[in-house]
């Protein structure tokens, strides 16, 4: 798992999406693309809720199919320095 011996980590934290984040940064493809989720997991302080409520799609049920809604505004992200210095340093680490 994530390129370790032993046994995968029960929970995603910050430090684990790290690795999985700068590992597809790392690949030699033209573009990187996250979905939001990956990149609020990169802070406990954005990724709080249940995983149950970041579902994006639910084929059971057409009224919600395809739907997501961030629990945190785009001022609220833009506003936490150190997480956007942290995507900011990765991407340029990357190259």
């Amino acid at each position: 798992m994530l390129q370790a011996d032993g046994t995968p980590p029960e929970k995603c934290t910050p430090d684990i999406m790290r690795i999985v984040v700068q590992q597809h940064l790392s690949c030699p493809s033209v573009w990187a693309i996250f979905p939001i989720q990956d990149l609020m997991a990169l802070s406990a302080q954005h990724s709080q809720r249940p995983p149950a409520e970041e579902l994006i799609n639910d084929p059971t049920t057409t009224k919600h199919y395809w739907r997501y809604r961030m629990h945190k505004t785009v001022e609220e992200l833009a506003g936490d320095v150190e997480w956007v210095a942290l995507i900011k340093g990765m991407l340029a680490d990357s190259g």
